[in-house]
């Protein structure tokens, strides 16, 4: 069997600075966290176990220092929490704050503003709060409720799949052929990276482990685009969720995880596969069902084999089992490519893109670096 790491998968750097934030304010004095400082439960656990604690009503907190989550809140929730004499930390991802600067500068240029993403998660509570009137879509049928409206302003909730909200521009734009739209791509590089590895990942594998919260939206969509190439993908939240038949007369597992999915999540999973990968070659109906010349065997991280290309894993060791592998299922086109890697110091690239009735486009790109 052939084990493959996504190229992109796990902790992103805004869930980690977050979560190294909350540990330094809370070994200097009591610290409540409002509301889930990363969809992990794991995670959530841990710190509950460090004595953070967790409230999601401003009103039921009790300690002098509060957080705000990674993905960010509204003026006007903050502006509670500061009224009760809290002292406040943001741990907001700067790209979700990007994307707050986005849609403020849309209204004050006069454009209506729409969001594209879950209309109850989190963040895109903290992008609307602060707004007069504004729309969420998430579908088609979103769409086809908008009201028409001389301008329209998109960004989008900083987890959404681009190829998504690019589809869900594109029908607003057919709409309201009348109307100007203006589109910035609020969707974080983090996410496009994993969700583009996860496509490459998904068309080599017979099997995908996605390794997520429960709660997790970047997870979820993770295994949805999964879904769209690969025919057998798996949702676990820890290797205690493996299941050995998922792996029957499997040759290639493919593995990928959401941005706040912690290393220790991605490491513990490998290895039950690869335990599980040893069980069945020790397995006789297993030797049977694949060919005496079909054994599988498990293949092992090399330090030559670190990045050696998008879309062929990190230490990935072929193995030649002496079968062909099913082809994986057949998924959608994107529309258009996808921004490429940007390397370790840049953090988010953003393309802002606008057009009017006339159809002119104007493009310019915004890149975001990492803290040193």
């Amino acid at each position: 069997m052939k084990i493959i790491l996504a190229e992109h998968l796990g902790m992103c750097f805004g869930v980690r600075d977050a979560i190294a934030l909350a540990l330094q304010q809370a070994a200097t004095q009591p610290l409540t966290v409002l509301g889930e400082l990363v969809h992990n439960e794991a995670v959530l656990a841990s710190l509950l176990q460090r004595g953070i604690r967790i409230e999601r009503d401003p009103a039921t907190v009790t300690t002098p220092a509060v957080m705000i989550t990674a993905h960010g809140a509204s003026q006007r929730m903050m502006n509670q929490v500061r009224e009760r004499g809290l002292n406040v930390t943001e741990a907001t991802c700067p790209l979700v704050q990007f994307a707050h600067r986005a849609v403020s500068r849309l209204v004050d240029e006069g454009y209506h503003p729409v969001i594209v993403g879950k209309r109850d998660h989190v963040e895109v509570r903290g992008l609307t709060e602060d707004l007069k009137e504004f729309d969420v879509v998430l579908a088609e049928t979103d769409v086809d409720g908008l009201q028409e409206r001389p301008r329209f302003g998109i960004a989008a909730q900083t987890t959404q799949p681009v190829e998504r909200v690019r589809h869900l521009v594109f029908l607003i734009r057919q709409r309201f052929r009348r109307s100007e739209v203006r589109f910035i791509d609020t969707v974080c590089q983090p996410t496009k990276q994993r969700q583009t590895a996860a496509i490459e990942l998904a068309q080599q594998s017979d099997v995908v482990i996605v390794i997520g919260g429960a709660q997790s939206n970047n997870t979820r969509e993770l295994v949805e685009t999964c879904s769209r190439y690969c025919a057998r993908v798996h949702h676990v939240q820890t290797a205690a969720d493996l299941r050995c038949e998922w792996f029957a007369g499997t040759e290639t597992v493919g593995i990928t995880a959401g941005t706040s999915t912690p290393d220790v999540a991605v490491q513990a999973v490998e290895l039950r596969v690869r335990q599980i990968a040893s069980d069945l070659l020790s397995s006789p109906q297993d030797r049977r069902q694949n060919g005496e010349s079909g054994f599988y065997a498990v293949s092992s991280p090399s330090p030559r084999d670190e990045g050696v290309g998008r879309g062929t894993g990190r230490g990935e060791v072929p193995v030649n089992t002496g079968q062909k592998r099913p082809q994986p299922v057949q998924g959608t086109p994107l529309p258009g490519p996808l921004p490429a890697a940007q390397g370790e110091g840049i953090r988010g690239a953003v393309c802002v893109v606008s057009n009017t009735s006339d159809a002119r486009e104007e493009h310019s790109a915004h890149l975001i670096q990492s803290p040193q």
